[in-house]
């Protein structure tokens, strides 16, 4: 009677213990759903700073969950594209690329932030990428990059003449080339650029 006791007791802890598993992972997983939709919310209004910290939220409630993150990390992502924090939005892109690969919002976004950080190579890669996807919408962002890309080198090269020649005066005025792809312009990323540097620019485009 007694190891039946025993036995008793230790299955009803068994229980109980899974049962308060089960409640925290479904209370981290509503608190990662509702950091989400929030996030996302703050990412369409353009609030970058308020929408990264909280698709950080997000990703610590769901790392719990063991769920797939790859929308938490594409925010992150975006959120810093639009806070031009370069570097790191191309490692967050990073980590969604190989699920992401027909993705012409991901691949152009890449492509975009290789040419403000003048990594020319990387930023013809994508587009080839582009091209590899075959859409229409594909092909279009591709020529868009292209045409960034190659204004860019022509900014660089027409400003390194211009610094040996004039070496103590002022930078060229950026409406020269057109405020493509440089570093220094602030993006907007709601809609593809056209390239024309006056109202578009350098943008996400939808999946």
């Amino acid at each position: 009677m007694k190891r039946r006791g025993g036995f008793f007791t230790i299955l009803l802890v068994i229980v109980v213990l899974a049962l308060l598993a089960a409640t925290a992972y479904f209370a981290l997983a509503a608190l990662a759903d509702r950091s989400l939709t929030k996030a996302e919310t703050l990412l369409a209004g353009e609030d970058y700073t308020q929408a990264l910290a909280t698709y950080r939220d997000a990703e610590k409630y769901n790392k719990y969950t063991m769920r797939p993150n790859a929308a938490i990390l594409e925010g992150i992502a975006e959120s810093y594209f639009g806070l031009q924090e370069n570097e790191s939005a191309v490692h967050y892109y990073s980590l969604i690329e190989s699920e992401k690969k027909d993705s012409v919002k991901v691949q152009y976004n890449l492509g975009i932030l290789f040419v403000r950080l003048r990594e020319f190579e990387k930023a013809e890669d994508q587009v080839k990428k582009l091209t590899a996807i075959g859409t229409d919408e594909a092909y279009a962002q591709a020529d868009q990059l292209s045409e960034a890309l190659q204004k860019t080198k022509m900014k660089g090269l027409f400003q390194g003449l211009y610094d040996k020649i004039t070496p103590h005066l002022p930078n060229l005025p950026s409406y020269l080339f057109g405020d493509l792809a440089s570093p220094d312009v602030s993006p907007d990323i709601e809609e593809p650029t056209t390239l024309d540097g006056e109202e578009e620019s350098m943008e996400r485009t939808p999946d």
